[in-house]
C-alpha cells in the first residue's frame, strides 16, 4: 500500500520510533521508506513493524529491491513489505509535481 503522507506513514509505528524515522527520511540520499510487517497468524510477533529506508545511498536502492524479500529468518518472526512512503509521492500529492 502506498502511503501518501508522512503523518499517515508515521502513524503505523510506535510514537517512540517516529523521530528516528523522520531523521532517516531527512537524508538527501533517501527517497522514501518501506514498512515491513509480520503477518504470521498465531505468532507472538504478528503485527510487528519495521521501517527501512531506500534510495541511492541505502541497502535497498528502490522499492523493487524488496520484492520477494523479508526481514528476519525465523518464519514466525518474518516481516514482509506492506507499506511504501515515497518523498516524491508526498511531494506530488501536495500539488508541486515530481521533484528532480
Amino acid at each position: 500500500m502506498i502511503v501518501k503522507s508522512l503523518g499517515d506513514y508515521l502513524g503505523l509505528f510506535d510514537a517512540e520510533v517516529r523521530p528516528q524515522i523522520v531523521e532517516m527520511l531527512a537524508r538527501d540520499d533517501v527517497e522514501g521508506a518501506i514498512g515491513f510487517e509480520n503477518m504470521q497468524m498465531g505468532s507472538s510477533q504478528m503485527g510487528a513493524r519495521t521501517s527501512v529506508i531506500y534510495g541511492p545511498g541505502c541497502t535497498f536502492k528502490s522499492v523493487d529491491d524488496v520484492k520477494g524479500k523479508h526481514l528476519n529468518d525465523l518464519p514466525s518472526q518474518r516481516q514482509y513489505p506492506r507499506y511504501v512512503y515515497s518523498k516524491d509521492v508526498a511531494f506530488e500529492a501536495r500539488g508541486f509535481g515530481a521533484r528532480g
